[in-house]
């Protein structure tokens, strides 16, 4: 039994008297306190006969009275485990309640007041109960004419009031972080950094025996670990949390009231609240079970907020975009599924199965199918455009792009001098932005989607293609000069890459997004270097005239090239590639072509862009630095030029099956189709 009540004599029975500490009553619960005792929400020494020993001050208890603003985390012990949204998904909710009065009427007079009712549990059909009925007031709109979207947002909203609305916050904001990707609670979560069932326990003396030392209490501690992690436990590898990113004041706060409240308190059977009982006994989850919650519950602290990416300082990596249409053009729901499911050893992708990380197999396909729906969901522009430094842009531009786009000498050592006149006259500020964070695949370049929002700003005021465009840009070539670039392009180029670009044993390169991205200088130094020997021996070295000519002449094209005439030779040719497949081609593409070690193949996307020479000659030569090696010259199950054209038609014949759930069209930076 606890002894509080020697002290605040109000809880022993005491006439209550407002404004005296030892007199003033216990705030309204849902539950007996003298069911419970004061210690298990407020911690203490409930058996302690002076104040001091009773507060767990100056170091006398490992588990010292919770301060008055964190007291919520003791409502937490009981209810951690309630369902709660993400902050994006009730953003909207306050204008909502305002504009229907909901606190109009739930005001405790006309009808019950809102706040706890999560706990009470809210009507399944409560929309159905407001049907017909009148406005809160003259000012608010009626409820019945609210769109299923809105009512999906003050549903979400409800499940927050649960009375203790910074706790609420606090796991809202645990989740937005993405903190159990790492951090294990439960049976749930990554395997990277520490469990955290029960860190509202730790004692802050053994933090300080394990290496760790600084605040003398265990809120301080968390509160300073999350801002500057390596500070107190050097060997940690946590990032640190950033406050700016932050969506309230409160917010960090908040985050250490709901750790707080991660304790290992037994209860009777009898006092087990229904949440609790629930999460403990399986019966229901604990985080946003949405396709969006769960990635950004789960996968957001590696992958970015919208599988962009993340560069993670502390670990020493950028970790790679999931979520952009260039990589789920090239992947499919199966191999995203193997992956989650099973991990990627070596790396810091745990493993997220029933066993593991301990997410169903419906919950995966959730999240992988949320990844293909949301491809395209990078933040508009103009919810990110404002005033940036040109100074910082430029110490950011080469950091981030110097390595590939800054001159070395004459030549850049990939991609293009974006800083020479002409080089982004192709790109408005919205297409430029959209490439910063999609990356370019056809080009090799990855997203940087992961890149805090003053930063973008900040390289966008650098790069400015408004101000860069040049105004006197050539207008197109008179007739003669096209004429002289078709008959060398003829001559040296459409060997490989078809009469008009449509593409042969080289690429397609008359499409919207290569013509918009690809600038004269741009081409001028993939036709000087080559790609190739065999483009070296074809091309030679053009004469400067012919060079601006052939270049010209690629300007007359729409960038909508007709695709290379029949697809697929005959069903023999088909049957063929189909018994050539499986020993040479399924232990890393899959049997059925949806991947496996490698990308998927039966994607209609890729398919769509590829030409048959183009795959014969890749299964031929293969493709260097990486383990697609050139089959022609392996020893066991080589394969000659007929064989890999009988590989590419029935490649090719996948594209009729259809890609999975997820593979669309995608849409580039300049407002063409990849």
């Amino acid at each position: 039994a606890d002894r509080c009540g020697t002290c605040h004599l109000a809880m022993t029975g005491a006439r209550e008297i407002e404004g005296e500490p030892p007199f003033e009553g216990h705030p309204a619960l849902p539950h007996a306190v003298e069911e419970y005792g004061c210690t298990f929400c407020h911690s203490g020494q409930g058996r302690a006969t002076d104040a001091v020993d009773a507060h767990g001050e100056e170091g006398s208890w490992p588990h010292p009275i919770l301060a008055a603003e964190r007291t919520e985390a003791g409502c937490g012990t009981c209810h951690s485990g309630l369902a709660l949204p993400l902050p994006e998904e009730v953003e909207d909710a306050p204008d909502l309640v305002e504009s229907y009065g909901c606190l109009d009427c739930h005001d405790g007079d006309h009808a019950s007041p809102l706040d706890g009712i999560a706990l009470r549990g809210i009507p399944e059909q409560w929309i159905e109960r407001h049907r017909g009925l009148a406005p809160a007031s003259d000012d608010s709109e009626q409820l019945s004419a609210a769109d299923p979207d809105e009512v999906l947002t003050l549903t979400r909203w409800l499940r927050t009031k649960t009375g203790a609305e910074r706790l609420a916050r606090g796991k809202m904001v645990f989740q937005q972080l993405g903190c159990m990707g790492c951090h294990r609670r439960g049976a749930i979560g990554g395997d990277v950094g520490p469990e955290l069932s029960f860190i509202g326990d730790r004692d802050v003396r053994s933090l300080a025996e394990e290496g760790s030392s600084g605040p003398a209490t265990m809120p301080q501690w968390l509160e300073a670990h999350l801002l500057d992690p390596q500070a107190l436990a050097k060997d940690s590898r946590m990032p640190p949390v950033d406050v700016e990113e932050l969506e309230q004041e409160s917010d960090l706060d908040d985050l250490v009231t709901y750790l707080m409240s991660l304790r290992n308190e037994k209860i009777p059977a009898r006092l087990v609240p229904p949440d609790r009982a629930r999460e403990e006994y399986g019966l229901g989850r604990s985080f946003p079970t949405s396709g969006r919650g769960m990635f950004v519950t789960f996968c957001s602290a590696c992958h970015g907020s919208w599988g962009g990416g993340a560069e993670l300082e502390a670990l020493g990596l950028v970790t790679p975009m999931i979520g952009t249409r260039g990589v789920l053009s090239m992947v499919t729901p199966r191999y995203f599924q193997a992956t989650i499911h099973r991990g990627r050893r070596g790396r810091f992708m745990p493993a997220w199965g029933p066993e593991d990380g301990g997410l169903s197999e419906d919950e995966i396909n959730a999240v992988v199918s949320y990844l293909f729906e949301q491809s395209s969901k990078i933040k508009p522009y103009a919810s990110v455009r404002g005033p940036g430094d040109r100074k910082r842009g430029r110490q950011s531009y080469a950091k981030r792009c110097g390595h590939c786009h800054e001159p070395k000498g004459d030549q850049v050592r990939f991609g293009r001098d974006l800083l020479r006149r002409g080089a982004l006259d192709a790109f408005t500020e919205e297409g430029l932005y959209l490439a910063i964070m999609n990356g370019w695949v056809e080009e090799g370049m990855p997203s940087f989607a992961f890149l805090r929002r003053q930063e973008i700003r900040d390289l966008m005021a650098f790069l400015d293609p408004g101000a860069r465009r040049d105004a006197g840009r050539k207008s197109q070539s008179d007739g003669l000069h096209s004429y002289i670039g078709q008959s060398a392009w003829r001559g040296r180029c459409a060997e490989c890459h078809g009469d008009q670009g449509e593409g042969g044993s080289g690429p397609m390169l008359n499409t919207v997004p290569y013509l918009a991205w690809a600038d004269d200088g741009y081409l001028a130094t993939r036709i000087r270097r080559h790609r190739s020997p065999k483009a070296k021996a074809t091309i030679g070295t053009p004469s400067d005239e012919d060079l601006h000519a052939i270049i010209d002449y690629v300007r007359t094209w729409d960038g909508m090239a007709a695709p290379p005439v029949a697809r697929v030779a005959d069903e023999a040719a088909v049957e063929r590639g189909r018994a050539l497949y499986g020993p040479r081609c399924a232990e890393c593409h899959g049997e059925d072509g949806y991947g496996k070690t490698g990308p998927g193949l039966a994607n209609t996307d890729f398919l769509a862009l590829v030409t048959r020479p183009f795959l014969a000659m890749t299964i031929l030569e293969g493709r260097k630095g990486t383990p697609m090696r050139a089959w022609h010259m392996e020893k066991k199950n080589p394969v000659g030029v007929r064989e890999a054209f009988d590989l590419a038609d029935y490649l090719l014949s996948l594209g009729d099956l259809g890609a999975e759930p997820g593979a669309e069209t995608t849409t580039s930076a300049s407002g063409g189709t990849r």
